[in-house]
């Protein structure tokens, strides 16, 4: 059951309420035709409970790819910090802390209340009006300027703060993706340790936020994992032998036909990497 129930502002489309009555509104069937369903979810909390959410294809899109940024780096740091298998028990390790009761474990390791609240620099787009509901329609779900965070502790503890200053939403998301940037700093194996301390405090936000992308994700040690993985590295050989040679419109064909089946293929300065999409 939840804990809390909480009425949003309204959605609106083109600026006006999105109502029966005017045949403007949608069934999440649909939203879920153009985007995965937890970018849909990121997308209805990027707004203030008080203010409005402007509803349309372009915000949808705009949420997906910052739900994809946010994703790819967890996918990406926890490959580092271990392979499928590895990475995902590193992240039940690390979110199984506070999938409990994860804001109260964040306060505690702050002062009091809030946490060292002083402690982060969030920019003055990201706070929000006075009066959220005086805003209008919020549109999109990428701060403006992201916070300055200079380490976990004081991410999580920034975090914890700004959802207690009213649910300020949007501060709370500017230092999710502070913490994101720099774990994207550090997204190398000879930087394991401080690696692992960002995709830990990115997780226990997500976890708070119902965004919790591990519970997602197919499971690490299903039966079909291995021979998923096994087809993958032939796949990829492949790939790799295409662009040795300079056949680069074979190994774009590759990549474009997995991502067609739901494969999504990366290149990194580490090297190829994949995941479901």
């Amino acid at each position: 059951m939840a804990r809390y129930w909480m009425h949003v502002g309204l959605l609106t489309t083109g600026g006006t309420k999105m109502s029966k009555s005017l045949g403007n509104s949608f069934l999440v069937s649909d939203a879920l035709e153009q985007v995965r369903p937890q970018a849909l979810r990121y997308h209805l909390l990027s707004a203030h409970y008080r203010s409005s959410l402007e509803y349309g294809p372009e915000g949808l899109v705009e949420s997906a790819a910052a739900h994809d940024r946010i994703e790819t780096f967890v996918r990406n740091a926890l490959d580092i910090l271990g392979g499928p298998d590895e990475a995902a028990a590193l992240a039940a390790e690390c979110a199984a802390n506070v999938r409990r009761d994860p804001v109260d474990q964040g306060r505690a390791k702050g002062d009091g209340r809030t946490g060292a609240r002083g402690d982060a620099k969030v920019g003055a787009a990201d706070r929000g009006p006075a009066d959220p509901g005086a805003a209008g329609a919020v549109a999109h779900v990428f701060p403006a300027e992201p916070a300055v965070v200079s380490s976990p502790a004081q991410a999580w503890a920034a975090f914890a703060a700004a959802l207690d200053d009213d649910l300020a939403i949007s501060r709370a998301l500017a230092v999710l993706f502070s913490a994101v940037s720099r774990g994207n700093h550090v997204l190398s194996k000879t930087q394991r340790r401080e690696l692992a301390g960002w995709v830990d405090v990115v997780l226990r936000m997500l976890v708070v936020l119902g965004l919790d992308p591990i519970s997602q994700w197919p499971a690490a040690g299903s039966e079909l994992r291995p021979a998923l993985n096994g087809v993958m590295e032939i796949v990829l050989d492949l790939r790799s032998a295409a662009r040795a040679r300079r056949d680069y419109a074979e190994a774009d064909e590759i990549r474009s036909r997995l991502a067609a089946g739901g494969l999504v293929v990366e290149d990194t300065p580490e090297g190829q990497r994949w995941h479901l999409a």
